[in-house]
């Protein structure tokens, strides 16, 4: 008799090498080669008994546990109604992968599986509701996140954890939903729990779920439209608006840990949203269905903006960064290409997500919602952000070329400005608050190489006034907002170490231009929760350009 240890009971009992997949579109998986001999041998033989026999075992088991879960601290109905609205106003405009009415009905039905705990409230959790309840406390762990009075309480953990903990606790209990097809919720859940994860600055865990909800996507046959067949036109548009929001994040994700992207462009086939204007303008017979026609098309033409910015960032990858890119001699042509691509995405956007930093008073008045405002200001940010990043990477600096140097001066001050000008106008900067501070202090990296450059075309002091400009914004969001804080002290960091001689005022070697206002901020302002982010040790690396001949680093 074998006894078996505690470490193997609490082992899966399920396998998948050899089992039956229940995709049937693995064509060349070692499952489907052995049932596909089995089929053969089926259509060979006239013996009804082993027709039965192989026929039986081509159809996957899969024992379905019937135990529900228990999950206590549940949120009121009221905190719960707000947290819900609270998302769905604040960031599905810019992340659509939830359908709203749909989720709203389902979420009528979590009364029902509440019950009374010690004076609180404790969700019961059937099998058949696991999935869309593990999504359900996702949103709310964004919702907190997104709540500016979740930010003024001094906790351990960040804002919206201890709901991401609740969904982890109701998914880690079962192994067997791998060997089922994933269901849309699982996907939506993985998505969201992506966005959460760089909410909080966690950026390795958003890498591993937005792969776990590309993978739960194709198994599903989220990337193949041709599948939809039973699908009716609303159910087809928020499968494509799920599609099309994992793409995106998946590119997104990428660029900020500056890895690899997973979906490649003949990996699915799926229809873009702008095929889909003239079906829901054809549904327009009042005004109430007016403005809803009117919010989902501003939110179609935003989505579709960003599937023209993820692949244009795809492009400039591929080219100028992947391992094995075409970069090389001919490097200053290919960014001359790569520039006239954006440019022309940019002429192309709709006129509903063009940016001017002076309407910014007209977009108010006119009553425009603030998720219209800031879908402007983002497409407007990523296009200017992709150009810089051509003109001027990290690792290949062009700030010796004037015209380099002009575009990205131009680009850096306008972004920059665009920013705060728009953060001013809100009342909750959490929102946007880490979008912001990622794309200020990126066009701080862009605008250093050219403060107080003799060749810039702008007075000296112009540079140096976004600079500073930009670091006041920082300092002012620093009380508000810990990301804040951790770029102050990355960037203080630097400033303490000196800057190179390109960045001084006289331009010998030897000389240091010391920046007063980053002078020990990281000791002003304490050194905050680790984060992937802001980490210090390499922002000596970011910031600095590559050296000209007879150019020392200062250290």
């Amino acid at each position: 008799m074998v006894e078996t240890t505690e470490a193997e009971e609490e082992l899966p009992v399920e396998t998948e090498i050899f089992g039956v997949s229940p995709n049937q579109t693995t064509a060349a998986s070692l499952s489907s080669h052995i049932d596909a001999l089995k089929r053969a041998l089926h259509l060979a033989s006239s013996n009804g008994t082993q027709r039965q026999c192989l026929e039986g075992s081509s159809t996957p088991v899969v024992e379905q546990r019937q135990k529900s879960q228990y999950v206590r601290n549940f949120p009121s109905i009221r905190q719960l109604k707000l947290l819900i609205g609270l998302y769905f106003e604040e960031l599905n405009p810019f992340f659509p992968c939830i359908e709203e009415q749909e989720f709203m009905e389902r979420m009528e039905q979590v009364r029902q599986d509440l019950v009374e705990d010690g004076g609180g409230l404790c969700l019961v959790v059937r099998p058949s509701s696991r999935n869309f309840f593990m999504l359900m406390y996702m949103v709310l762990a964004v919702a907190t996140y997104l709540d500016s009075t979740s930010h003024s309480q001094k906790n351990a953990a960040p804002p919206g954890w201890q709901y991401c903990l609740m969904a982890e606790e109701i998914s880690g209990r079962d192994h067997h939903t791998r060997l089922l097809p994933a269901e849309l919720d699982l996907i939506r859940y993985y998505t969201v729990k992506a966005i959460y994860m760089v909410h909080i600055e966690k950026l390795t865990p958003a890498s591993h779920s937005i792969a776990i909800a590309i993978q739960s996507a194709f198994s599903a046959h989220l990337n193949d439209e041709s599948t939809w067949i039973d699908c009716s036109k609303s159910r087809k548009h928020a499968r494509r608006l799920l599609w099309w929001t994992v793409f995106y994040v998946d590119r997104r994700i990428a660029q900020k840990c500056w890895k690899p992207y997973i979906i490649r462009e003949n990996e699915f086939r799926v229809g873009e949203l702008a095929v889909t204007e003239e079906e829901l303008l054809s549904t327009v017979f009042d005004l109430q269905t007016h403005i809803k026609v009117e919010e989902q098309l501003v939110i179609n033409r935003y989505v579709q903006t960003m599937i023209r910015w993820a692949r244009l960032w795809a492009q400039v990858w591929d080219s100028m960064f992947a391992v094995s890119s075409s970069y090389g001699k001919n490097r200053a042509e290919e960014i001359e290409v790569l520039d006239a691509k954006i440019l022309y995405a940019q002429r192309e956007t709709h006129e509903s997500l063009c940016w001017d930093t002076l309407f910014l008073p007209t977009y108010l008045a006119t009553g425009e919602t603030d998720a219209q405002i800031r879908s402007r200001l983002v497409a407007y940010v990523r296009f200017n952000l992709l150009r810089l990043l051509l003109r001027q990477s990290w690792k290949h600096t062009t700030a010796a070329d004037a015209r380099g140097s002009q575009i990205c001066l131009e680009l850096s001050n306008e972004t920059i400005e665009a920013i705060v000008e728009y953060m001013v106008s809100q009342v909750n900067p959490i929102p946007f608050g880490l979008n912001a501070i990622e794309c200020v202090v990126e066009c701080i990296c862009h605008l250093v190489p050219h403060v107080n450059k003799e060749k810039s075309i702008f007075s000296n002091s112009l540079p140096m006034s976004s600079f500073e400009g930009a670091i006041k914004f920082l300092e002012n969001l620093s009380p508000k907002l810990g990301a804040a804080r951790r770029a102050l002290d990355a960037l203080g960091e630097i400033a303490e170490k000196g800057w190179p001689p390109s960045f001084t005022s006289n331009g010998q070697v030897g000389g240091v231009q010391e920046i007063p206002c980053l002078i020990n901020t990281a000791v002003d302002l304490g050194q905050g929760s680790f984060n992937e982010l802001f980490v210090p040790d390499t922002w000596s690396e970011i910031c600095f350009p590559s050296l000209e001949e007879g150019q020392v680093r200062i250290t």
